[in-house]
């Protein structure tokens, strides 16, 4: 893109938008690179081309790790507006969802979550984002990583189950997070020292104050047949997010404490979430 300075006052996104290939310092182009890994997969919403509001996003093809997750129901693409100023993608609390096909982080005991979302769902389990061992099956149960709200509760809350591991872990605080605008980034170490880091969640860029159970059978890889599932925690009606999700990017490895909240930083940026 060319801009003439002598009759052009460039706005800050002309410079941070990627598709000018323009800034390499800008808030994408930072986020890439502290997410960047060869089995990485990032499902963006501003992708979601040529569809009207509120028409059936049948298919989603991340911008990167070249999947393409297929709609189960009817999801709709949502423009910006005062809810969320960045185009999403809405799941009804049941029957909608988007999955892609396998990855497999086999030879990984660490992952990285990160999500943007709105929901309202403060009645059910929903499922904002994860990947799942059995298309049939919620990660706790069979397998899997994943970013979910408590059922009755409303709290963002990160889980995983690895292969070999005898039940689930998960880490979440007592703040209600339905009806806002959230960024979540959550990290997941199964050979972590001590059990209060293997897993580590941020909301909003500050780390969440938490509480953990069960046990992830420390040390034990992830399953070697994962599929991303957008918008629902499995197939069963009532775990539909009931709300909006922007943007999905799931890596095989740990992010540092401080380069978790700066991924924070960055997509709040991105999404003029808060």
């Amino acid at each position: 893109m060319f801009v003439d300075f002598a009759t052009t006052r460039a706005t800050y996104e002309t410079f941070v938008d990627e598709s000018h290939d323009f800034d390499l310092t800008g808030p994408e182009s930072v986020l890439r690179g502290l997410t960047a890994d060869d089995l990485v997969f990032d499902f963006c919403a501003y992708d979601v081309t040529g569809l009207a509001d509120g028409a059936t996003v049948s298919t989603w093809a991340a911008r990167r790790g070249g999947l393409t997750a297929t709609a189960t129901g009817t999801p709709a693409y949502t423009e910006p507006d005062s809810t969320l100023g960045v185009p999403s993608v809405a799941y009804a609390a049941t029957g909608e969802r988007h999955d892609a096909s396998a990855v497999d982080w086999s030879a990984s005991q660490t992952a990285t979550l990160l999500s943007v979302w709105y929901s309202d769902a403060s009645a059910a389990t929903a499922g904002i984002a994860s990947l799942h061992a059995s298309l049939g099956n919620v990660p706790a149960a069979a397998g899997g990583i994943e970013h979910l709200l408590g059922a009755s509760s409303g709290y963002w809350t990160p889980v995983h189950r690895p292969n070999g591991a005898t039940d689930f872990w998960l880490e979440r605080d007592t703040v209600d997070d339905t009806g806002a605008v959230q960024v979540t980034v959550s990290v997941h170490d199964t050979a972590a020292k001590a059990a209060a880091d293997e897993i580590r969640g941020i909301q909003n860029g500050a780390e969440i104050v938490g509480s953990t159970t069960g046990t992830s059978g420390g040390g034990a890889v992830w399953q070697s047949t994962l599929y991303p599932v957008l918008g629902a925690r499995g197939n069963v009606a009532v775990e539909g997010l009931n709300g909006r999700l922007h943007r999905f990017v799931a890596l095989p490895r740990a992010l540092s404490a401080d380069n978790a909240t700066q991924a924070s930083d960055l997509l709040t940026r991105l999404a003029k979430a808060v």
